[in-house]
């Protein structure tokens, strides 16, 4: 491993102020009268456009003399030292005059110095441009704002971030990218806005600020959403419709469109039209179809409808057998004449209970088949930055 001193000698690169100060990254040419002795290396530094000029004394005895600069405006220099004076740190020595662009300097026995010379000439300056894709959106609206950076002729493209800026909130802050930057937002609330987009500039371009843009918000409004009916009764393979009636509030006039959920299996509903869109705050209509199978899923019975008189009459037949057969076993009654009476009685019941389910005179005594299942179903309306509303209604369903 070098020892401490050398590699202290490597933060003049990496950190020559302690505080991340780096060496330019772009080398320049540089050379000095004898590079045996006095060696002398420059370097750009891309991100500020500052000079970085490296000069090493390789004798045992001070330098005096002048570093000339070319093709290079600046009016003053940082000055950081590496010598035999302090060889734990690397040394601030202050400032120097940059003058008709020379600095005289002595430079120490075996010591490096490092000028950090800052771009004097003067930045190019930039208008920005501001612009719209709405200057009266709607609340909820997205809005996009475009930030275009013009330099001066002959400048350099451009480069950095442009902050969009609500009224004194910042919007959002987007980088350059070929000299444009452009942020989307839905958040402005109802109302004016003010509106305008500053550049930060970089190492070669100013600064700017945009022309303003005067933004007016409207709100959206409301709608009041209706059906012609809260039922609706169909038959098992049949459909039947609804009229659906959006009317505008506060003038809302955005697309509307439709949906239902409650429904039962297998069955559908359609809107004709699918969307609507109010106007002058005229309310439209939308027709809803609802169709159903002609088989729901589930279970059917059927139950006989039995009138309150054959009921008592059979209940009274069900009483007589038990009493005979009481009797049979107190007064000796012969048991096969009992069995025939004990099936007289049992066939007369059957006649009056089921006689008209086989075409008989009795129309008291029916099956019925019909099954009724009611279902509740949503109508719901909304669309895209605007509010949903439902609406629900019954659906019967008979076989």
């Amino acid at each position: 491993m070098p020892p401490a001193p050398v590699l202290r000698a490597f933060r003049i690169f990496r950190n020559y102020d302690g505080q991340g100060g780096q060496y330019g990254n772009v080398s320049v040419e540089s050379t000095s009268s004898d590079q045996g002795r006095l060696s002398v290396y420059g370097a750009l530094r891309s991100s500020d456009h500052a000079l970085t000029v490296l000069v090493i004394n390789k004798t045992t005895q001070p330098i005096a003399t002048a570093l000339s600069l070319a093709n290079f405006a600046a009016s003053t220099a940082s000055v950081f030292s590496f010598s035999g004076a302090d060889l734990a740190r690397i040394l601030p020595a202050g400032g120097v005059a940059v003058i008709s662009n020379q600095i005289d300097y002595d430079f120490p026995a075996y010591s490096a110095t490092l000028f950090v010379i800052p771009d004097g000439a003067p930045l190019s300056a930039t208008s920005t441009v501001l612009s719209t894709s709405t200057i009266s959106p709607t609340a909820g609206e997205t809005i996009t704002f475009t930030a275009n950076i013009v330099p001066a002729s002959n400048a350099a493209m451009p480069t950095g971030t442009v902050d969009f800026v609500n009224d004194q909130t910042v919007l959002g802050t987007v980088p350059l990218k070929s000299g444009e930057a452009s942020l989307q937002t839905a958040a402005l609330s109802p109302g004016p806005h003010i509106i305008t987009a500053s550049y930060s500039g970089d190492a070669n371009n100013a600064a700017s600020i945009s022309n303003i843009l005067n933004i007016n918000v409207s709100s959206f409004g409301d709608y009041a959403l209706a059906l012609s009916s809260s039922s609706l009764q169909i038959s098992s393979g049949g459909s039947a419709t609804l009229t659906v009636t959006v009317t505008p509030q506060d003038g809302f006039a955005a697309p509307v469109a439709f949906a239902c959920t409650g429904l039962p299996a297998g069955a559908a509903c359609n809107f004709s039209p699918s969307s609507v869109t109010p106007q002058a705050n005229s309310a439209v209509l939308t027709s809803m179809s609802v169709s159903v199978p002609a088989t729901l899923s589930g279970l059917q019975f059927l139950l006989p409808q039995v009138p309150a008189s054959d009921s008592l009459l059979w209940l009274w037949l069900v009483a007589a057998i038990l009493c005979l057969a009481s009797a049979k076993k107190h007064a000796g009654l012969v048991g096969v004449k009992l069995r025939s009476f004990r099936l007289l009685i049992v066939a007369a019941g059957c006649f009056c209970l089921f006689g008209c389910a086989f075409g008989g005179s009795n129309s008291n005594a029916q099956l019925s088949t019909e099954k009724r299942t009611a279902y509740i179903v949503t109508v719901t309306a909304g669309g895209t930055n605007v509010p949903t509303h439902s609406q629900q209604f019954t659906l019967t369903v008979s076989n």
